[in-house]
């Protein structure tokens, strides 16, 4: 790992609307690993939360505690989610708030992270770069299997 170069992924869900409910909820999945060369990009979502360095949950203002992470996924899994096309999970967000809120924190400290970004869908990557001059941050939208959907640099 070069000096002053540290590669982090943050995982970030932020609004969910649980269709048998029809109640918004306010959670944040936050996983943070580094990475190596010889790592695949991707697992699944929940065996990268595995090996995160951090993993936390607010829901509904509360932390999750890490046994009731199992749980959460669960939950997930019966929700139902908005879709553009049949199969497609439509994920919105708010990149610049985004990039305001990551860039001001010291990624390898990340305790609970919500803005105001509007995501429907399974699950919201942000995949950060910090070198010397600052963070460069690529936006990867992805499903809940891992799948990537949409890769953008900004």
């Amino acid at each position: 790992m070069n000096k002053g170069c540290r590669e982090l992924d943050v995982f970030v869900g932020t609004k969910m609307k649980i269709a048998h409910t029809g109640k918004e909820v306010l959670y944040a999945i936050i996983g943070m690993m580094s990475k190596t060369d010889d790592e695949p990009e991707f697992n699944t979502c929940k065996e990268l939360l595995d090996k995160a360095l951090l993993n936390l949950i607010a829901f509904e203002d509360e932390i999750i505690p890490q046994e009731d992470f199992a749980m959460f996924l669960e939950l997930l899994e019966e929700c139902e989610f908005e879709e553009e096309e049949p199969g497609i999970d439509l994920i919105e967000v708010n990149t610049e708030e985004a990039s305001r809120i990551l860039s001001g924190m010291h990624l390898s400290n990340v305790h609970t992270l919500c803005n105001n970004s509007t995501v429907i869908g399974r699950v919201c990557a942000f995949r950060s770069t910090q070198e010397d001059e600052g963070c460069k941050f690529r936006n990867l939208l992805i499903q809940f299997d891992g799948r990537i959907l949409v890769s953008e640099e900004y």
